[in-house]
This record gives structure tokens, C-alpha cells and sequence, in this order.
């Protein structure tokens, strides 16, 4: 099975998020999978997909639209360091929960091959411990000090008890590519998280007013309406606008070439057939609008020579 990382906010969506999903689960697909999910680090599934948890997702910002039409996206860290009593410490990035970009991938486990160093002895006849560079933690009881004395020599530390001592741990890793073409990163813009952290205020907020009733707020009845004045190619006469140059908030949008269209009418007809998913376009005027844009800004370069 294919595995969908993603963070755990974007899990919840695919699944109890989705109402299009409650009625496509089958009784069978809990049977022998669900005992793997805790093997193979499982938080759920969809379709052919198991879904992972990404707790420190790959997390952008747009920094730049680049003069060429790349843009430039800045990494953004889930922890940030402060200065602490003694040395640092990490604290939440708020950043981070609100990057607009991430990363998801598509992943196969035999993608990438996880690699530790060989430590066996060299020789049957020399049998020492073997030292393992996997992370396996041991508790070391041994070469114990408790500090130098006025001459700079360790002091040795009595451990007849055998009680104390320290934790220790090697890695050695690394990674070999199998079957990468297994293996896909998906870059897509993010939808925040609807919970946010709200400040304790020190001060008492005395007794606010409450209200107690179960109906929900009525659901907004304006729909967003963005307007677009055409131009004409001059050599054709024609409203035409190049192959996958639409940008939805700054982000190219795939589309075919509108082409020919000598009437605002048939401008609408073409945007409606290979745009549809941007919202619903009608002619107003000398203008066309897009009504109900799931984006914010659009942005449309019309051929005008």
C-alpha cells in the first residue's frame, strides 16, 4: 500500500472532515490492516492510500515572483531557539503554523533504503561487544567522574553499587535510493489551522455576556464577484490569453489556450468549458465577471499584439 505524509490537520479533512467519504468505508478494509497501522506508523486510510503524520512538515512562505516567472519560497522551521538559564531551548514557531506552502509525499517504503554501519568484529577469535549505530541506548557504568580536582585530575566516583552512571547512544546512518520513482513530493498551498493559541490575560474579564442558544450563526449569503475588463488581441481582433498564464493568488493556473473568441460571449463560453473550477464567468457590460473565485486575486494576461 502507498502511503499519503501529510500533517495531522490535513488527515483529519481526508477523513472525519470529509462527508463525501462516510459512506464509501467497508466493514472488510478494518480486518487484518488495522493491526498494521501501529507497525507501519499508520494514522488512517483512504482509498489505496495509508495515511502518515508528519509532526515537522516541510513548511514554505513565498518570498519572491521571480522576473522569469519562478518564484522563490523560503523554508520555515517548526521550532525557533531562545536563550535559556543555561545554553538554549526551542520554542513553537508561530510562523510555522501559518506557512501558506507545504510539502506532502507520496510514499513507497522501498523508495529509499535505510543504511547502518556494519560493527561486527573483525576477527571470530576477538569476540567484543559489538557497538550498534542504530540509537540503541545503553546505560554505561563505567570511567564515572565527578570533576577535576585542584590539579586538574579527574575524581574518580565510587560505584561498588553498580547504580551509577549515564546514557549513551550512536548513529551512523544513511540512505540509498531504490525505487525513487516510487516516491512523489507534492507542493501545495495550505489551508491554516482554525485553532489558534489565545493569550491568558492576567487581569480578571469579569462576567461577559452570554447567550445560550443552540442555532448557528446564519451562513453568509454574499458571494466574492471579480471583474475583468477584456482586451483585444490588435492583429486578430480576437480576446485570447496564452496556454497556463491565469495566476490564482500568484500561483499558475493549468489551463488550455483561449483562443478566437471574437465575442465576449464566446470569451465566457471557452473561460466557463476550461475554468469552471475558478467560480462561474458571465459578461456584465463591456466586462466579464467571475463569481464565487476561490481565489482572491486573479491575474489575466491577455495576448494584445
Amino acid at each position: 500500500m502507498l502511503e499519503y505524509v501529510t500533517a495531522m490537520d490535513e488527515i483529519w479533512n481526508l477523513i472525519q472532515g470529509n462527508p463525501y467519504l462516510a459512506d464509501h468505508w467497508q466493514f472488510q478494509d478494518w480486518g487484518a490492516q488495522a493491526a498494521q497501522y501501529y507497525k507501519y506508523g499508520w494514522t488512517g486510510k483512504v482509498g489505496n492510500y495509508g495515511l502518515r503524520d508528519d509532526t515537522f512538515q516541510f513548511r514554505f512562505n513565498l518570498k519572491s515572483v521571480n522576473a522569469d516567472g519562478t518564484y522563490t519560497l523560503e523554508l520555515v522551521f517548526p521550532y525557533s531557539n531562545l536563550p535559556a538559564t543555561e545554553g538554549i531551548k526551542e520554542t513553537v514557531n508561530e510562523d510555522w503554523d501559518v506557512a501558506q506552502y507545504k510539502i506532502d509525499f507520496i510514499w513507497h517504503r522501498r523508495a529509499m533504503q535505510a543504511l547502518t554501519r556494519d560493527s561486527s568484529q573483525i576477527n571470530p577469535e576477538m569476540p567484543f561487544a559489538s557497538r550498534d549505530f542504530a540509537g540503541k541506548w545503553k546505560f554505561a557504568m563505567d570511567n564515572l567522574t565527578c570533576g577535576l580536582d585542584v590539579n586538574g585530575n579527574p575524581i574518580a566516583v565510587d560505584n561498588s553499587w553498580r547504580n551509577k552512571g549515564k546514557f549513551l547512544a550512536q548513529w551512523s546512518l544513511a540512505t540509498k535510493a531504490q525505487y525513487p520513482e516510487f516516491a512523489e513530493a507534492c507542493l501545495a498551498l495550505r489551508e491554516p489551522s482554525v485553532i489558534v493559541d489565545a493569550e491568558v490575560s492576567a487581569a480578571a474579564p469579569g462576567y461577559p455576556t452570554q447567550e445560550y442558544s443552540s442555532a448557528n450563526d446564519p451562513c453568509p449569503t454574499d458571494e466574492v464577484v471579480l471583474t475583468f475588463l477584456p482586451v483585444r488581441n490588435s492583429a486578430t481582433g480576437d480576446y485570447e490569453i496564452p496556454q497556463n498564464t491565469i495566476l490564482c493568488n500568484g500561483m499558475q493556473i493549468f489551463h488550455p489556450a483561449i483562443v478566437e473568441p471574437d465575442t465576449l460571449a464566446d470569451l465566457v463560453v471557452q473561460l466557463n468549458a476550461n475554468l469552471a473550477v475558478m467560480g462561474t464567468w458571465a459578461v456584465s457590460g463591456a466586462n466579464i465577471t467571475l463569481t464565487g473565485a476561490v481565489c482572491s486575486t486573479v491575474n489575466i494576461p491577455w495576448t494584445i499584439a
